[in-house]
């Protein structure tokens, strides 16, 4: 997620195309597939980004445990898109 600051005008302009793709929250292999880059190299300049505080990394959102779902349901889930076919 970008931060508050704004970007340095001598700041290069694959700087700025991650720094626009980060307004919202994304993974580094979505920032990298918008750019169409390898991960690796984002992952890189994301580095950079983040220790000069431009943007703000965030730890991944916690999935919670539900209970097993209902075999039931999603049977019949299926037998009612396979009858559309």
């Amino acid at each position: 997620m970008a931060s508050g600051s704004a970007l340095p005008p001598h700041l290069q302009p694959e700087y700025r195309r991650i720094a626009d793709h980060c307004q919202g929250l994304l993974s580094v292999a979505e920032v990298a597939a918008h750019l169409g880059q390898p991960p690796a190299v984002v992952q890189v300049l994301l580095a950079d980004l983040i220790d000069w505080g431009h943007i703000v990394a965030r730890p991944p959102i916690r999935v919670v445990k539900r209970k097993r779902a209902d075999l039931d349901l999603l049977r019949k889930v299926l037998d009612g898109l396979e009858s559309k076919l």
